[in-house]
């Protein structure tokens, strides 16, 4: 039974996948498995996998008519994983060669830590550098916020089969965010969450991503919303953490409303629009000031 399972899902995905599977392949820490599920590809991605040698990799396919969604597919790889440690990497992402060595150090270290996530770089689709990202390295500060958003980075995080399968790995009813709800399932399991400070993963941006297809902002957004309301229960959150994720809650309602007007849902648009303005209208006129001002910026710039 090898000590890591490193997971992925990937949909028509062969633009990156040999180069993101490589870099799984060739990790320094060796005892590991590789699951992918090829969730309704209609591209190569099946090619690919069946040239990749490997032998500890295990291919699960779904049929395209079956329409699977991101987190059934990566529901499915968690199901079928058989290591102490879940490692999690998209289809178009690259690890460096010692992220799971330096996790799985970390995580048996720290009998106490769930989950450990990594600082990114984004790179854009040719592979060139966009920027770095860098999540709060301490359990304390970056636990608080998930009061407001999910810190870290999903291709970036390991965390304990053991735990997860408390309560069931991955809840597929949030097809966009299941991997927030999945650090906030370990939170209330018990389990802290921590960063290594380095950017051992590399996050591809382009244009097509999963989560930039028609309608995938109205089905991100709502899960979003469910999920902020789901954090504020959080045992261990500060006073201002709590205050910044109802805060962050009146946000999320507002650009929900606007997702669901633009997609010519007028009715559920307004009525949520409504409840936002008698929650909190200051609130929404400073976003929308605020948000005035940063696109004139951008056009200035």
């Amino acid at each position: 039974m090898p000590r890591v399972s490193q997971i992925m899902t990937v949909r028509n995905g062969e633009q990156f996948l040999a180069d993101a599977l490589h870099s799984l392949s060739a990790q320094s820490f060796i005892d590991t498995e590789i699951i992918v599920v090829n969730n309704g590809s209609t591209d190569g991605t099946a090619r690919i996998l069946d040239e990749f040698n490997y032998p500890r990799l295990k291919v699960i396919s779904v049929h395209p008519k079956l329409n699977s969604t991101f987190a059934s597919g990566i529901s499915k790889a968690f199901n079928a994983a058989t290591g102490d440690f879940i490692s999690v990497q998209d289809s178009d992402d690259i690890s460096d060669k010692n992220r799971i060595q330096k996790q799985v150090q970390l995580l048996e270290n720290r009998p106490d830590i769930g989950l450990v996530g990594t600082s990114v770089e984004w790179i854009n689709e040719n592979g060139n550098h966009l920027f770095f990202y860098s999540p709060p390295v301490q359990s304390a500060n970056l636990m608080q916020q998930y009061a407001w958003m999910n810190p870290l980075a999903h291709s970036s995080v390991m965390f304990r089969r053991s735990l997860a399968s408390q309560f069931g790995g991955y809840n597929t009813r949030y097809s966009l965010a299941c991997d927030y709800r999945m650090a906030l399932d370990i939170l209330y399991a018990g389990g802290k969450i921590c960063s290594i400070g380095e950017p051992l993963v590399k996050m591809r941006q382009h244009n097509n991503q999963e989560s930039k297809q028609p309608g995938a902002n109205i089905l991100f957004n709502q899960d979003f919303l469910n999920l902020l309301k789901y954090a504020q229960d959080l045992p261990f959150l500060t006073r201002t953490s709590h205050s910044k994720g109802q805060h962050h809650i009146t946000k999320a309602k507002f650009r929900l409303a606007l997702n669901l007007i633009q997609a010519e849902k007028i009715g559920d648009g307004i009525k949520l629009f409504g409840e936002v303005i008698l929650e909190s209208p200051f609130s929404i006129f400073a976003y929308v000031i605020a948000k005035t001002f940063r696109e004139q910026l951008r056009k200035i710039t």
